[in-house]
């Protein structure tokens, strides 16, 4: 199911795969999520459990969270039959589930800092949802990793010797508009993402200047 799952700036979603992956014996936990959500005004805390279920499941050495990809699989099945009141229930859901979880000793790697959270979820386009860290409280500082930050402005040649950046994705998702017009991403998520970017860009700048510096100096010495 991973590589349904792919970057937004890649792929978009495929109705036939996310259908047949839904069905498939190894994602019936999925299934089960989906079916949980739409019986969601009579079976919230199944639901609940089912996700809880999902975002509990660790990797081997402990350190990550490896069962997300049902939930995004779940998300995705909704998406692309437009169920958008499920897709925002299960969206609550998630958040709900890592916040009970931070506050459950009886789970020690859950924290307030590491909670995520359900992004792209709109029937606007045919992106594919994806879990992601929830945004910092208003308020509160996030330290930016600028080494693993997505969004960086470039341009990468294609097979057909095209050209398309990732700064087009980026305006893409930041432009998309609800049913009333209004743009999808809040304040808070804006905000947030241009910040990253900015910041990005000052270490590609920084990063290039050092390289001519260093250039100029080898230049010189040789001459020398």
């Amino acid at each position: 199911m991973e590589d349904l799952l792919v970057e937004v700036n890649a792929e978009r979603l495929s109705k036939t795969e996310i259908k047949t992956a839904i069905k498939e014996e190894d994602n019936k936990h999925s299934l089960a999520i989906v079916n949980s959500t739409k019986a969601v005004g009579t079976k919230k805390r199944t639901q609940r459990n089912k996700v809880k279920a999902s975002i509990t499941k660790m990797s081997a050495d402990g350190k990550s969270l490896a069962g997300l990809y049902e939930i995004e699989l779940a998300m995705n099945d909704l998406k692309v039959d437009g169920l958008i009141n499920d897709m925002k229930s299960l969206k609550a859901c998630i958040e709900w589930v890592f916040n009970d979880l931070a506050k459950d000793k009886e789970y020690p790697f859950f924290t307030k800092e590491n909670r995520q959270s359900m992004k792209n979820v709109t029937i606007e386009d045919d992106f594919p949802c994806v879990m992601s860290d929830v945004l910092p409280v208003r308020g509160k500082t996030k330290e930016i990793n600028t080494e693993s930050a997505d969004v960086i402005v470039n341009l990468t040649e294609d097979d057909n010797n095209s050209f398309e950046s990732k700064t087009k994705i980026l305006f893409q998702t930041m432009t998309e508009l609800d049913k009333n017009g209004d743009l999808v991403k809040n304040e808070e998520e804006f905000t947030y993402i241009f910040t990253t970017l900015t910041a990005k860009i000052r270490t590609e700048l920084r990063n290039k200047r050092q390289e001519v510096l260093k250039s100029a100096e080898e230049e010189v010495e040789l001459v020398a």
